[in-house]
This record gives structure tokens, C-alpha cells and sequence, in this order.
């Protein structure tokens, strides 16, 4: 009688450990997910900030000359040369 019990408590434990270690695995699992989802959003924005820190050497690198001058008055400051004529539409 008393292997029955033992028999019967070493299979519960068994069992027990068993749910234990499969609750664990899951929580884990998930955790992993959680990283692996945001490993792939860092290494996308590593990608992109790769491509502007190459695109900002590219502009680094260039010789600033008396068209890159004309160009960033117009884009940025929004200048003209004193020979333009300006015409403003203001119909949206």
C-alpha cells in the first residue's frame, strides 16, 4: 500500500514539474518574440540611418562650388538671382 502512494506522489510531482517547465517555456517563448520583433525594427533603423549618414558624407564630400551655393539659396533660403523675375501664385 504504502509503493501505491509513493508511486502516486512521485507521478503528481512528475506531472507537476512537467506543467511547470511548459508554463515556463511559454513565457519565454513570448519574451523571445518580443525581442526578435524588436531586433528587426532596430537593425530596419540602423539600415536607414546607415543610408543617411551615407548620403550626408556623399554631401560632406562634395566640393562646394558656385551652383551648390545658387541651389541651397533657392531650396533653403529661397532667394533668387537679381536677374529672376519671381512670379507668386497665391491660388491653393
Amino acid at each position: 500500500m504504502r509503493s501505491i502512494t509513493n508511486n502516486f506522489l512521485v507521478r503528481i510531482l512528475a506531472i507537476l514539474a512537467i506543467c511547470a517547465f511548459i508554463a515556463v517555456s511559454v513565457v519565454q517563448f513570448s519574451k523571445y518574440q518580443s525581442q526578435k520583433a524588436k531586433l528587426e525594427a532596430l537593425k530596419a533603423q540602423v539600415i536607414a540611418q546607415e543610408d543617411r549618414n551615407a548620403l550626408l558624407r556623399d554631401r560632406v564630400s562634395k566640393e562646394i562650388d558656385d551652383d551648390y551655393i545658387i541651389n541651397a539659396a533657392r531650396t533653403k533660403l529661397d532667394l533668387h538671382l537679381p536677374e529672376e523675375i519671381v512670379f507668386y501664385n497665391d491660388i491653393q
